[in-house]
C-alpha cells in the first residue's frame, strides 16, 4: 500500500510527544530550582537584616548611656565622685578600710 502524503507514522508522534513532556519537565524543574534558590536567598537576607537590626538597637542603647555618662561628668557634682571611685581616694571625713585575706599556717 502506498503511503499517504503528509501523514505521520505513530511512533515518530509518540517519540515527538515523549521529548515535549520531557522538555516541559525539565523546563518546569530548572524553573522551580532557581526559585528555590532565591527563597533560600531571601530568608538568608531577611535573618542578616533581623540581626543588623538587633545591633543598631544595641548600639543606640550604649550610645544613650554613654551620652548620659559624658552629661554626668561634665557637672562637677557628677565627676567629683567619679574621680575618687576611679584614684580609690578618700574625702574628708571618709575612711578607708582594705580587707586583707587572713594568712594560711605554713606546713
Amino acid at each position: 500500500m502506498p503511503r499517504r502524503r503528509g501523514r505521520v507514522p505513530p511512533i515518530v508522534r509518540l517519540a515527538g510527544r515523549v521529548c515535549a513532556t520531557l522538555g516541559l519537565f525539565a523546563f518546569v524543574a530548572f524553573g522551580s530550582l532557581g526559585f528555590a534558590q532565591r527563597i533560600e536567598q531571601n530568608v538568608a537576607l531577611a535573618r542578616e537584616l533581623a540581626r543588623t537590626q538587633h545591633d543598631i538597637r544595641a548600639l543606640r542603647i550604649r550610645q544613650a548611656e554613654q551620652l548620659r555618662e559624658m552629661g554626668r561628668l561634665q557637672q562637677p557634682d557628677g565627676v567629683v565622685p567619679y574621680i575618687y571611685r576611679r584614684l580609690r581616694m578618700v574625702r574628708p571625713g571618709q575612711t578607708l578600710i582594705y580587707l586583707v585575706p587572713a594568712p594560711t599556717p605554713a606546713q
